[in-house]
């Protein structure tokens, strides 16, 4: 086999001897488990590309889409994303969402950002849905050649749409040269299939064959055995070295020591006249380059030296522009130029380019020392590619400004080192962010500046999960900025969340309302709105509700507001307003439409905020498979991403869903790495909810103890937060309910007086009822049962009115199990019945099983109405004297399964075995 591209030597090549890695790489194409990855992974000149090519051609059917990553390129943004959808983009543009398309648009370079900031996911999102537009009738082929130089933004959008793009039929086929088989891959393929194919060296005689069928001149026996000894198995190596053999008529010297490819290139192009040597650099550094480009930048001339290098096959013209047959020619054309030459090459490039971004990585390369003007205009490029949605490149170009800024231009310095913090958090490397922030701090001089730096800092260190260092940083910037009563506002509104956090509501309340009045005085919707936000998130945990007015306030603002990251949506504040006063379905609408936008943006992050609350919410109001799915993605989204936040949400969700579900292993795993998170984070109020959580599972497994023992502390220190009761009922509930268990009846009923007198104050009927059916279990358990009849009557007509089907088989349970003790065994029996059924739709497995024990002590013959379709057909051929093996195979399911079920079936009829089953079918 020929090297490819890989290795041509200007001829035509014909691929030999990789007959099982083409049927390899055929049948990994084949598979129907899509979407996949296959790399075809050497040493340069193995043949990669010529390998490549050959399965392209192969691929009959197929939808290519192909790149060509050359070194030149691997530092600008979306190089590669403008090659791979090349003749489809027009396409592909014309069905896109309007956001989406806005984003690809500004992406390719085929509209300006404008004053807008493309959001890196929404490009990510667009090639996602790209690929599925494409793949709808067709099998879709991503080639890319040399991936090893793609850039970094067109790596993470193929990385998201990769793993998203379950089921449908798109495949990635590469190209990589390695260094070394432990070198990082450039795009993320974690959850994709993902097989390589090295390329070993070539058999002697192969090898041999291949030189003889592609050298233009006949070169003896002898010579062909010792070229192909030293070439040591790789194609190029072979074919360069007889080339070399032709032109210089034997030269024994090359027999000395195995070349390298880069000599043996070089050598290549020494029988290319000199002038050729600078426009053939400058093909090999520029973006696009042309023969009109080449003359642009290095005079006319120049650009007709080139022919010289088309005629010998150094390079050809693909699609208009100038190409190496092989890109190490390239490489080996620039380092031919010294180190003032190549900087000069650069100069006169970024002269001529229209592009920022190109402009400022070429005088990046050209600059000799700090200049102001070269300065300037490469931070230009850099904000260039954040708008462009690549924050990968635009970090690096920030970091070239800022070290190109005259010393004593310390502002600009600060500013371009804030930028690349910026940048670099964007690109999901928050430590590095926080260096490059800390960086301009200690340059900053001493005022506004520095306390907003610092600030900034501050919250950097917030997102990187030190939350008490994060808020020793924004209290020195509150010093600063003591006479910037705008800057002070500011940072008072940052830490009025950080104290919530922390748990030091009294002291939240005091900075946020601080900037509040401030706010209010200067104007100005953001302001205010971001004000009102932190004031009014702690004075719903401290008074249990926000003020009418100021709700009002809120939402007319948060209409008009423009689009911003989920987790700031003051829709999606509102939303968790709205859960946590027990208004589950406006929290849902709200939480809907947070989901949809940051969906249609590309905003990873505000999915996963969104999905974990509205998993919340979807608990609440019934729906929990829809929860789990939720939380479920959300999971998935943050383990994928650097935020400790978001991740921290994510398992909060899924915790919480699983251990509803009864999944006492999962539940646990992910509370434990919860709170394994938060123990030196500061965030003691979220590590409440975390601890909750646990002892909700506890109880709903029967342990009333270990639930208290969780339960019990934790109700204190949130009571000495200052939050009310009304705020928590569920977690309250759960420990009224451990008391009556544990027989501490006082306590369960002081507990449950507080839930209510909070309830009343605040007009808050999920509440209430929670309160009313604990009073009423301490009143079942002193004797009182006729006043606790009534009072679960009227808890149940609560829950009917809010429509929260776990809370109403709550309370039916609790009503079932006070009849049965007062005798009235047929409406304990329907009440109880009632409750399994819900839970039973719910997926309650625990608070089912808890039915039903109550169902047995009943006693009497159970109806079957009350089991399920399967559970009824398994019960029926259990009474037929059918084994659970016979069973299964009758009704298609797994032994394991049947005996599961039956599990349910004796529990539900209050049977012990499958004898008094059989009774109870024929009774």
């Amino acid at each position: 086999m020929d090297a490819d591209g890989d290795g041509k030597g200007g001829c035509m090549v014909t691929v030999i001897g990789r007959a099982a890695e083409t049927a390899r790489l055929l049948a990994e194409l084949g598979r129907n488990d899509v979407p996949f990855a296959v790399s075809i992974e050497g040493e340069a000149g193995i043949g990669k590309t010529v390998l490549l090519d050959e399965v392209v051609t192969a691929a009959h059917g197929a939808r290519v889409l192909r790149a060509r990553c050359v070194q030149a390129e691997s530092g600008l943004g979306y190089a590669g994303l403008i090659d791979l959808l090349g003749p489809y983009t027009t396409q592909v543009l014309d069905l896109l969402p309007a956001p989406q398309r806005r984003a690809l648009e500004v992406a390719l370079l085929l509209s300006d950002a404008g004053r807008d900031i493309i959001d890196l996911h929404a490009v990510s999102r667009a090639l996602l849905t790209s690929l599925e537009l494409l793949a709808r009738d067709a099998f879709t082929l991503l080639v890319i050649d040399d991936i090893q130089w793609l850039d970094p933004p067109t790596g993470r959008a193929l990385a998201f749409a990769l793993r998203r793009l379950e089921g449908t039929a798109v495949g990635l086929l590469a190209t990589r040269r390695t260094e070394s088989p432990n070198d990082p891959y450039p795009v993320d393929l974690v959850g994709v299939r993902h097989t390589r194919v090295a390329l070993q060296p070539l058999a002697d005689e192969t090898l041999a064959a291949i030189v003889r069928l592609n050298s233009t001149a006949t070169l003896p026996s002898a010579t062909v055995s010792r070229l192909v000894t030293v070439a040591g198995g790789n194609p190029m190596y072979a074919l360069e070295l007889a080339a070399h053999q032709s032109a210089q008529a034997q030269d024994e010297s090359w027999w000395t020591l195995p070349p390298k490819l880069h000599t043996l290139l070089a050598g290549r192009l020494d029988r290319l006249s000199a002038q050729v040597t600078l426009p053939l650099a400058a093909v090999a550094t520029m973006r696009h380059p042309t023969v009109a480009g080449i003359g642009a930048a290095l005079g006319t001339a120049a650009a007709q030296d080139l022919r010289p290098a088309l005629d010998s096959g150094v390079l050809s013209v693909v699609e208009g522009r100038l190409r190496f047959v092989h890109p190490l020619l390239g490489m080996a054309a620039r380092a031919r130029l010294t180190a003032s030459e190549r900087r000069d090459l650069h100069r006169r490039i970024a002269a001529v380019v229209a592009d920022p971004e190109e402009r400022a990585r070429h005088l990046t390369e050209a600059a000799d020392g700090p200049d102001a003007a070269t300065a300037a205009d490469i931070e230009r490029g850099a904000d260039a590619a954040r708008a462009r949605g690549a924050p990968e490149i635009a970090a690096e170009l920030a970091e070239a400004a800022a070290r190109l800024t005259p010393a004593a231009d310390v502002v600009g310095v600060c500013r371009r080192l804030s930028a690349a913090a910026y940048h670099h958090v964007t690109a999901g490397n928050v430590a590095r962010g926080r260096q490059r922030l800390a960086a301009a701090l200690d340059l900053a001089p001493a005022g506004g500046a520095h306390a907003e730096l610092r600030w900034r800092l501050g919250m950097l260190t917030h997102l990187d999960g030190d939350t008490d260092s994060a808020v020793s940083i924004l209290e020195a910037a509150l010093v600063d900025a003591a006479d910037d009563p705008p800057m002070q506002a500011t940072v008072e509104r940052k830490l009025a969340g950080l104290y919530r956090l922390q748990g030091r509501m009294s002291r939240s309340l005091e900075v946020a309302d601080n900037a509040l009045r401030w706010a209010r005085a200067a104007g100005g919707k953001n302001v205010l709105l971001e004000s009102l936000t932190a004031y009014a998130g702690t004075i719903l945990l401290l008074d249990g509700a926000i003020p009418a007015p100021m709700w009002h306030q809120l939402d007319q603002l948060a209409r008009g507001a423009a689009v911003t990251a989920a987790h700031h949506d003051p829709d999606g504040f509102l939303a968790v307003a709205d859960y946590t006063v027990g208004n589950p379905v406006n929290a849902v609408a709200r939480l809907e439409r947070v989901l949809g936008r940051a969906v249609a943006h590309g905003d990873e992050l505000g999915q996963i905020w969104a999905a974990s609350y509205l998993a919340h919410a979807e608990l609440v109001a019934g729906r929990w498979q829809q929860a789990r799915s939720l939380a479920t993605d959300a999971l998935d989204r943050a383990r994928r991403l650097p935020s400790v936040l978001q991740l921290g949400s994510a398992l909060h969700a899924a915790a919480l869903v699983e251990a509803h579900f009864g999944e006492a292993d999962t539940a646990r795993t992910h509370i434990a790495e919860h709170l394994s998170m938060l123990a030196d984070s500061g965030l003691r109020y979220p590590a409440c909810w975390a601890r909750s959580i646990s002892g909700f599972l506890s109880y709903s497994l029967g342990d009333p103890r270990a639930a208290h023992e969780v339960l019990g502390p934790l109700i204190r220190e949130l009571r000495d937060m200052g939050i009310r009761a009304a705020v928590r009922p569920h977690l309250v509930w759960y420990d009224i309910d451990a008391m009556v268990e544990l027989g501490d009846l006082d306590g369960a009923a002081a507990l449950a007086e507080e839930l209510r007198s909070s309830a009343a104050a605040l007009d808050r009927p999920a509440a209430m009822m929670t309160a009313n059916r604990g009073a009423a279990l301490v009143r079942a358990a002193r004797g009182d049962l006729p006043a606790a009849t009534s009072a679960l009557a009227a808890s149940l007509a609560v829950a009917d009115e809010l429509g929260t089907p776990f809370e109403r088989a709550r309370t039916l349970l609790a009503l079932g199990t006070v009849l049965r003790r007062g005798k009235q065994k047929r409406a304990a029996r329907d009440r109880l019945h009632e409750a399994r059924d819900i839970f039973d739709t719910l997926g309650a497995g625990a608070w089912s099983a808890r039915s039903a024990t109550e169902l047995t002590r009943i006693g009497g013959r159970q109806p079957t109405s009350h089991l399920t379709g399967t559970q009824r057909q398994i019960a029926r051929l259990v009474g037929e004297g059918l084994t659970n093996q016979e069973i299964a195979d009758q009704l298609f399911l797994s032994v394991k399964t049947v005996a599961g079920h039956l599990t349910g079936i004796y529990a539900k009829l209050g049977v012990r075995s499958r004898t008094e089953l059989a009774r109870h079918q024929h009774g």
